[in-house]
């Protein structure tokens, strides 16, 4: 006879009821939803600061030391973290004042400083508005509101390239260019002129020398001035002969 026992087959065994499923958590059980400690303003000034700093150490990264980098990293981070507001932006603040320092003493004339001394005075004056009547951050984050009310209001028109032969004061751009060039030129000259005349032996090689680079200069002027349409004294013939030159032409033809 086959064992039955052996020949039956292997079926799932049904869990207990209490294994089945775990008991409700009662409701005053459940974690509570995490909240930032930092209030609407806050937090909007913050977003956008950390923004501004990740997007100078993307784009200008080549123009810093590490230690500079370091130290607008240690800001961003600041930034971003759910701490209390004031102590935040104070830290972030400290933060990109050590890297404008640092910068500041390896290379005084990089360009990455002029935009960390702007980025210093928002946190700066964020860390700065707690002492105030009005909420932290809250003139700051209106002021921010603002402007992405205007830019969303008034979106900016697309750049518009100068075309190859595109006409400016009534000159093309190879015209343009052509000035310029001179104008260059020209002040290079008067720059050895002026030089020749402080070692000048008398009075009047030097006052030949000042007499030459004045008419050099009167060039260079109505050169630029007809580049751009003659707007700054006039053409050519007002920076050489002087501004009664066209009316001497009016008393004549009478």
């Amino acid at each position: 006879m086959a064992n039955s026992i052996a020949d039956a087959p292997v079926r799932a065994t049904k869990a207990p009821p209490s294994a089945q499923s775990a008991p409700a958590t009662p409701p005053e059980a459940q974690a509570e939803p995490q909240t930032s400690p930092l209030t609407a303003d806050e937090a909007l000034v913050a977003e956008t600061m950390a923004e501004q700093l990740k997007n100078l150490c993307d784009s200008q990264w080549q123009e810093m030391t590490c230690y500079t980098n370091q130290l607008l990293e240690l800001a961003i981070s600041c930034l971003c973290e759910d701490s209390d507001g004031a102590d935040q932006f104070h830290r972030a603040a400290a933060a990109v004042y050590g890297a404008i320092n640092t910068e500041r003493a390896d290379r005084p004339s990089s360009p990455v400083i002029p935009e960390m001394d702007q980025a210093f005075a928002a946190l700066n004056s964020a860390a700065l508005s707690y002492g105030f009547a009005e909420g932290g951050c809250e003139a700051l984050a209106n002021g921010i509101r603002a402007g992405q009310r205007q830019f969303r209001d008034h979106p900016t028109p697309p750049i518009r390239r100068m075309e190859e032969e595109e006409p400016s004061g009534g000159y093309s751009r190879a015209q343009l260019k052509s000035a310029l060039e001179f104008v260059a030129g020209a002040a290079d000259c008067v720059s050895n002129i002026l030089i020749l005349s402080q070692s000048a032996d008398g009075r009047r090689e030097a006052a030949q020398l000042v007499e030459a680079a004045e008419i050099m200069v009167r060039h260079i002027g109505a050169s630029a001035d007809a580049a751009v349409g003659v707007t700054v004294i006039g053409n050519m013939e007002r920076w050489t002969y002087g501004p009664n030159f066209a009316d001497l032409g009016k008393v004549g033809a009478a």
